[in-house]
């Protein structure tokens, strides 16, 4: 069996005489898929370095994934304190309450000591 062409490689693709197409969704037979809902105030928190003529720059961004409500700043740095100022620039920005923060626990999201106590 051949594989799909990287391109088509996503869901919903399926092998059919004459070569891959999509899944036929129009029928209702198609592809369903659910999300987990969640309360609002569960925020993702990530950071983007962003190159400029003048240097780099760190996009900080928060999105709700229910409301998709999103906070963004800027700074010339990426520390663990500007991340702290940003969660609480946050939480004053937001009009609702957080209850989630989910971040990649890169560098500027963990506490180095934190992380060696997991083991």
């Amino acid at each position: 069996m051949s594989s799909a062409p990287q391109h088509l490689a996503a869901g919903g693709w399926r092998l059919a005489a004459g070569g891959w197409r999509l899944a036929d969704v129009e029928d209702g037979k198609g592809i369903e898929r659910k999300f987990k809902s969640y309360p609002i105030g569960y925020f993702h928190i990530d950071i983007a370095e962003v190159r400029t003529a003048e240097g780099r720059l760190y996009l900080l961004v928060a999105i709700d994934r229910t409301s998709k409500f999103a906070y963004t700043e800027v700074y010339e740095k990426a520390t663990r304190r500007i991340t702290a100022d940003l969660l609480q620039n946050l939480i004053k920005a937001v009009p609702y309450k957080l209850h989630t923060v989910l971040t990649d626990n890169g560098t500027h999201f963990t506490d180095p000591a934190r992380q060696l106590d997991r083991g």
